[in-house]
């Protein structure tokens, strides 16, 4: 193998399929949903029944599919699938390479409100009643909690089904990442609210940075360049500048090959770490 090509271990992670699933689980609900509880509606008294048979069948009546699309229910269908389809296709607003798209994380959550809304809605229009689910704040909470359940549950699959993939991995250093009073500022950038970093590893094929939700490989071949940051200034952390660090003393910064932004990252081994990458990326401009 090219010693410039990263393994297949080192691409770019694929999106978590588990999070993605339980996105279009609710996305589906929310489509077709209230067309189903209008569907199974029972009328009120037998009264009502005579009169449905002495009528003209309606619209809703003589195409099923009325009920699922009508002009009361096409600006839904429009803006839920707009939604999904901007979902699918918008890129990881944050970094890439992460194995969790902050929009996976936030999409079954959106999805799931929109869910909850419209089947309140389409029982408040006389469709058939879940004994489970009335528009009340407690049904709301419930619905709200149970989904959260489901995404930390889809989580965890995801991060076991990522960690999986490198067990078999000899790392040539492990480091905790620094802590102190100086990560306050940092959450100037964001960056560490959302992906805040427990350990970083490092063998002659690439960087590996761990959180507690999500991993982020770097293959040596990828790094461009690197350094010690020794200050950092304000104006540095409110820029595009992505810190997967929880210090701002003894940052390492990287610039790496498809990123538009550098990245820093705050090992408790800096050092190690620092002559580390330079010595790997030495050897193999030499054997290239």
């Amino acid at each position: 193998m090219d010693p410039k090509e990263p393994s297949k271990l080192w691409r770019a992670p694929h999106r978590p399929w588990e999070l993605m699933f339980l996105a279009f689980i609710f996305f589906v609900v929310a489509m077709i949903g209230p067309g189903l509880l209008h569907d199974n509606a029972q009328p009120a008294n037998q009264k009502n029944v005579a009169l449905m048979k002495q009528v003209k069948p309606t619209e809703a009546e003589s195409n099923p599919l009325a009920k699922f699309v009508n002009r009361q229910e096409a600006p839904w269908l429009l803006v839920i699938s707009a939604l999904f389809a901007a979902y699918l296709l918008t890129p990881n607003p944050f970094i890439a390479r992460v194995t969790l798209p902050l929009f996976d994380l936030m999409a079954p959550l959106l999805f799931s409100i929109l869910a909850y809304v419209r089947l309140v809605r389409a029982m408040r229009q006389g469709a058939a009643r879940l004994p489970w689910l009335e528009g009340q704040a407690l049904d709301a909470l419930v619905w709200l909690g149970a989904t959260l359940l489901l995404i930390v549950a889809a989580l965890a699959i995801n991060v076991m089904r990522q960690r999986f993939k490198w067990r078999k991995i000899k790392w040539d250093i492990v480091s905790p990442t620094i802590k102190d009073h100086s990560f306050r500022s940092l959450l100037l950038n964001l960056y560490p609210l959302f992906y805040k970093p427990n350990t970083y590893r490092i063998c002659p094929e690439g960087l590996l940075i761990s959180g507690v939700h999500y991993l982020m490989p770097i293959p040596i071949s990828a790094i461009e360049s690197v350094r010690q940051e020794k200050k950092v200034k304000t104006e540095m952390l409110i820029t595009e500048n992505a810190y997967l660090a929880t210090s701002t003393k003894s940052l390492i910064r990287l610039t790496i090959k498809g990123f538009h932004k550098p990245l820093y990252f705050s090992p408790k081994k800096y050092s190690a770490f620092l002559m580390y990458i330079r010595i790997v990326r030495s050897q193999r401009k030499k054997a290239a």
